[in-house]
């Protein structure tokens, strides 16, 4: 596929979605120049929804095929009539605004579209008076070069502009992607796009497995999650994350698990409960099985509500944060899937130009972050300790290895951490470290897990809610 493909994917896009959406044509009518556009579809098209936005000051949407049907009989380019009337029927039966859920990420795009071709076509005309001997008039140019860019570039006034502050409090964005289960959400934050969330354990503690957790709250929420391995087999990778999703293993039987028994009196609601007591039950589960793929689909589909994990291997140390860049580039323009979450196991392994160690990852860690916001994602990842934790000792902010600058690049960390007796029980102990946002409470978190059937996180409770459990 050429580069001259991709642009027209990225041209195609940019004219569908101000043709379609309100908030797409709003922000990006008052910006586009369609006589810079590189398809002749796209000139007249972009003209017309331009026309329609300053009269109506919304995207034409459907009204579109009525003007079609004026502006058609004025053109005398029977091939041109085609690609339009073929541009529209497709823009009708494959737009889909759950696609687009991202907007600003789209609205960047579009933008960063209209720079370029901006700027191609003032080196066009540069050249042009260069060729020409017209040297004050190509001096000219370069003088009054202006980029097209947002128009709120001015800025927003806290007195003229007060339907700017009331959309950014009824604004989609105030929603967070997704929340955690049990009482961690009262420990962590929700979790929003922009974000760069971290948990920080020790050498196989189970970092991988509270990565998986973190990108299956977010598939419950419908967020579609691409969850890069940077550590492990692929297979293992692969045979971790279904595990999880069916609570399956690898072969049926009885298993132990860890549960919170409601301290409760008889007849009160197990709701109400104000303290737990933990103990064990014994549950049989049915090992994998791919005997009916179709209805396995269906259900998923249905359970998830449109969310999905893509899961990739990539070589540690090699891979870089430019090298994620293009995988998530190249997801987008040739299988059409834009990712709300994004998992990296673990984002220590990935490499850098950078030669001092404590440099390289304060530059990988840099870039994550740079990364949510130009692409307004929410990243999560998981970083190793020092020595600290190694014998179950809580872990705190100075347990952070090699670069303390971590610290100042996440929205909000996590640390995790447990005891030989604790993991034999089937515990580990959560708590939040830093976080830009405001929690429900603070403290030691207990999550009930059993791996042996790929399950990070059973249930979890404040630790000083909880009885039957040895410190």
């Amino acid at each position: 596929m050429t580069i001259q493909t991709v642009d027209n994917i990225r041209e195609r896009r940019l004219v569908t979605l101000i043709l379609m959406d309100d908030d797409f044509c709003k922000q990006l009518c008052p910006i586009v120049n369609h006589k810079e556009l590189k398809t002749p579809y796209a000139y007249h098209v972009v003209q017309w929804v331009k026309e329609y936005f300053e009269n109506y000051g919304e995207a034409p949407k459907d009204a579109i095929y009525d003007i079609w049907e004026t502006k058609k009989k004025h053109l005398n380019d029977p091939e041109l009539s085609s690609s339009i009337s073929v541009f529209l029927d497709n823009a009708k039966t494959s737009y889909n605004p759950s696609d687009y859920q991202n907007k600003k990420a789209f609205i960047d795009e579009c933008v960063e579209y209209m720079r370029e071709v901006h700027l191609e076509k003032f080196i066009e005309g540069l050249q042009n008076k260069v060729n020409s001997g017209k040297y004050e008039e190509a001096e000219s140019l370069v003088a009054n070069f202006k980029r097209p860019g947002s128009h709120n570039a001015t800025g927003i006034s806290i007195i003229s502009d007060i339907d700017a502050y009331e959309k950014a409090f009824s604004d989609a964005s105030l929603e967070p992607l997704f929340t955690f289960e049990g009482h961690l959400s009262k420990i962590t934050p929700p979790l929003f796009r922009g974000d760069f969330f971290a948990i920080l354990s020790t050498a196989k503690a189970g970092k991988s497995f509270a990565l998986q957790h973190v990108a299956h709250c977010a598939l419950t929420a419908g967020c579609n999650v691409l969850s890069v391995n940077l550590e492990m087999r692929e297979n293992e990778f692969l045979q971790r994350y279904w595990r999880g999703v069916h609570m399956s293993p690898i072969m049926s039987g009885n298993f132990e698990i860890p549960v919170f028994e409601p301290d409760i009196e008889p007849g009160e609601n197990p709701l109400d409960a104000k303290a737990w007591r933990f103990n064990h039950k014994t549950i049989y589960r049915e090992a994998i099985s791919f005997s009916n793929k179709e209805k396995l689909r269906e259900e998923m589909q249905m359970r998830y509500r449109g969310g999905d994990i893509v899961q990739i291997t990539l070589p540690a140390y090699s891979t870089t944060v430019s090298d994620i860049e293009a995988v998530l580039d190249n997801m987008e323009y040739f299988n059409n899937r834009v990712f709300d979450v994004i998992c990296i196991d673990y984002a220590d392994l990935l490499g850098s130009n950078e030669r001092e160690y404590r440099h390289k990852l304060n530059d990988i860690w840099l870039n994550l972050r740079r990364i949510a916001q130009e692409r307004n994602v929410c990243i999560a990842t998981v970083s190793q300790s020092n020595a600290e934790g190694l014998d179950g000792k809580e872990i705190s902010l100075s347990a952070i290895a090699e670069d303390k600058r971590k610290i100042t690049h996440v929205t909000s960390l996590m640390g995790m951490w447990g005891s030989d007796e604790d993991r034999q029980l089937g515990l580990v102990r959560m708590k939040n470290l830093v976080s830009r946002y405001k929690t429900d409470t603070f403290g030691t978190v207990l999550v009930a897990q059993c791996l042996d059937l790929g399950q990070f996180h059973l249930d979890s409770k404040l630790e000083t809610m909880v009885t039957g459990v040895g410190r």
